[in-house]
């Protein structure tokens, strides 16, 4: 028998096979006179129905059905792989199209923002480091964008600058509280260099010194992730932290080639851990200015071409000795991991090998997801999910997108969280329960 899934994405894909025809073809020049009536019936039908149709369904019905399947159901491989490297740009109605399409790009979200009463009390700060392909970076802005929050966005120096005027242009569409690091300050950002961390820097400064926005954590992404969390979620697990930070722990004293050569003038325990994390204001002004932090960060600086990812070795050092003080470290090391989910590590969602990777691709051991990982994605606890890759099971891009927009338009019409959402998983976390 064939499964309910394999029903569904058979459909979809004889209807995308028939639209390509259509679009393509000749045979379009003949459909023209005997649709046109039909399509005029449609049309006045949508305009008197358009209050009906909710603003967050960007992806045409069929998509949005078989969307609906995936997030249900993890499909088999083999109805996976159909959708590996399909197209879905012409799917899409509010795409991002320079600044002369910032109303209409929006208006996927209900304008002008709703926000609920909490959220407004409760600003967050986030640094987005990029660097290509500013139709996905215009994407993830107008999920996590709120007027109330601020937002800094490093460019990378070696991006063209065509590019990085593009990335300006998105900026000034959603509003002041969106800042572009200038192309002066902006530097040339190199994977495993001091470079990936040193933007993150930048970034903070700008928004640590911003006078009109107070916020409460700041969180770093980039251009390839998407949020797993809607911004009163995140509101939610952030006051649920207890003014703890979330930093990842993985190794103690290593590995031993990431530990720079010198010694620090005090004594430290190297810990390794993620770039990825979420820190509250206080333990921002730390880093950026306290002599044990400018110790540790110059240490790292020095020996900066020697491809110590020095990222992955900053953050987690300075939460987990809390003999330094850094504001919200935890006082007792519990190693992050799947099997305990108090020790969890909710900044991000990502898959590391030799984790199974459904999708098949990895990139620098990391897993590139696909349609496979939509269902759970609908599971998962962590704040946000990486990577995507363009070109790559774009329609999970796309499935997130729209899982994300529907729960915030369910926020807006009910005035609740999704049941599913449990923010006590998040107050229970060991950091948060015992902690400076």
């Amino acid at each position: 028998m064939i499964s309910y899934i394999q029903r569904k994405s058979r459909k979809y894909l004889i209807i995308r096979q028939v639209n390509s025809i259509i679009r393509d073809n000749s045979l379009s020049i003949f459909l023209t006179i005997t649709t046109t009536l039909f399509l005029l019936v449609v049309f006045t039908h949508w305009r008197n129905n358009d209050r009906d149709t909710p603003a967050y369904k960007n992806m045409k019905s069929d998509s949005i059905e078989m969307c609906e399947t995936f997030l249900k159901q993890t499909p088999i491989q083999s109805i996976a792989e159909k959708f590996k490297t399909r197209s879905t740009s012409k799917d899409l109605y509010r795409q991002w199209n320079g600044i002369k399409s910032c109303k209409n790009f929006k208006e996927l979200i209900q304008q002008p923002i709703k926000v609920d009463r909490e959220e407004k009390a409760y600003p967050i700060a986030f640094s987005i480091s990029v660097y290509e392909d500013v139709g996905r970076i215009a994407r993830l802005l107008r999920l996590i964008y709120r007027p109330h929050n601020l937002y800094c966005i490093h460019v990378d120096k070696k991006s063209p600058e065509w590019f990085y005027q593009n990335v300006v242009e998105l900026s000034q569409c959603f509003g002041n509280n969106v800042q572009v690091v200038s192309r002066a300050r902006s530097i040339p950002v190199v994977w495993g260099h001091y470079s990936v961390l040193e933007n993150f820097l930048i970034c903070a400064d700008i928004l640590l010194n911003n006078k009109n926005v107070k916020w409460k954590y700041l969180i770093n992404i980039n251009g390839k992730e998407l949020p797993l969390r809607t911004n009163w979620e995140l509101v939610t697990a952030l006051k649920a932290l207890n003014m703890s930070n979330v930093v990842q722990f993985s190794a103690k004293n290593g590995p031993k080639h990431r530990i720079p050569k010198k010694k620090p003038s005090f004594p430290v325990t190297w810990i390794k851990g993620s770039f990825h994390s979420v820190l509250r204001r206080d333990m921002v002004n730390y880093i950026l200015h306290d002599k044990h932090s400018l110790e540790l960060l110059s240490l790292l600086k020095e020996e900066e071409h020697l491809l110590k990812v020095p990222d992955e070795m900053f953050f987690s050092t300075l939460v987990y000795n809390p003999q330094l003080g850094a504001p919200g470290a935890c006082l007792k090391i519990h190693q992050s991991n799947t099997k305990n989910s108090r020790s969890a590590f909710v900044a991000r969602y990502k898959l590391w090998w030799p984790n199974y990777c459904a999708s098949k691709r990895l990139v620098r051991g990391i897993c590139i997801f696909g349609v496979q990982h939509l269902h759970d994605f609908t599971q998962r606890p962590e704040f946000f999910a990486n990577k995507f890759n363009l070109g790559f099971y774009d329609f999970a891009y796309d499935c997130l997108e729209y899982w994300i927009l529907k729960k915030w338009e369910n926020e807006q019409v009910t005035g609740e969280l999704n049941r599913q959402f449990n923010k006590t998983f998040y107050s229970r976390l060991f950091c948060s329960r015992s902690h400076i």
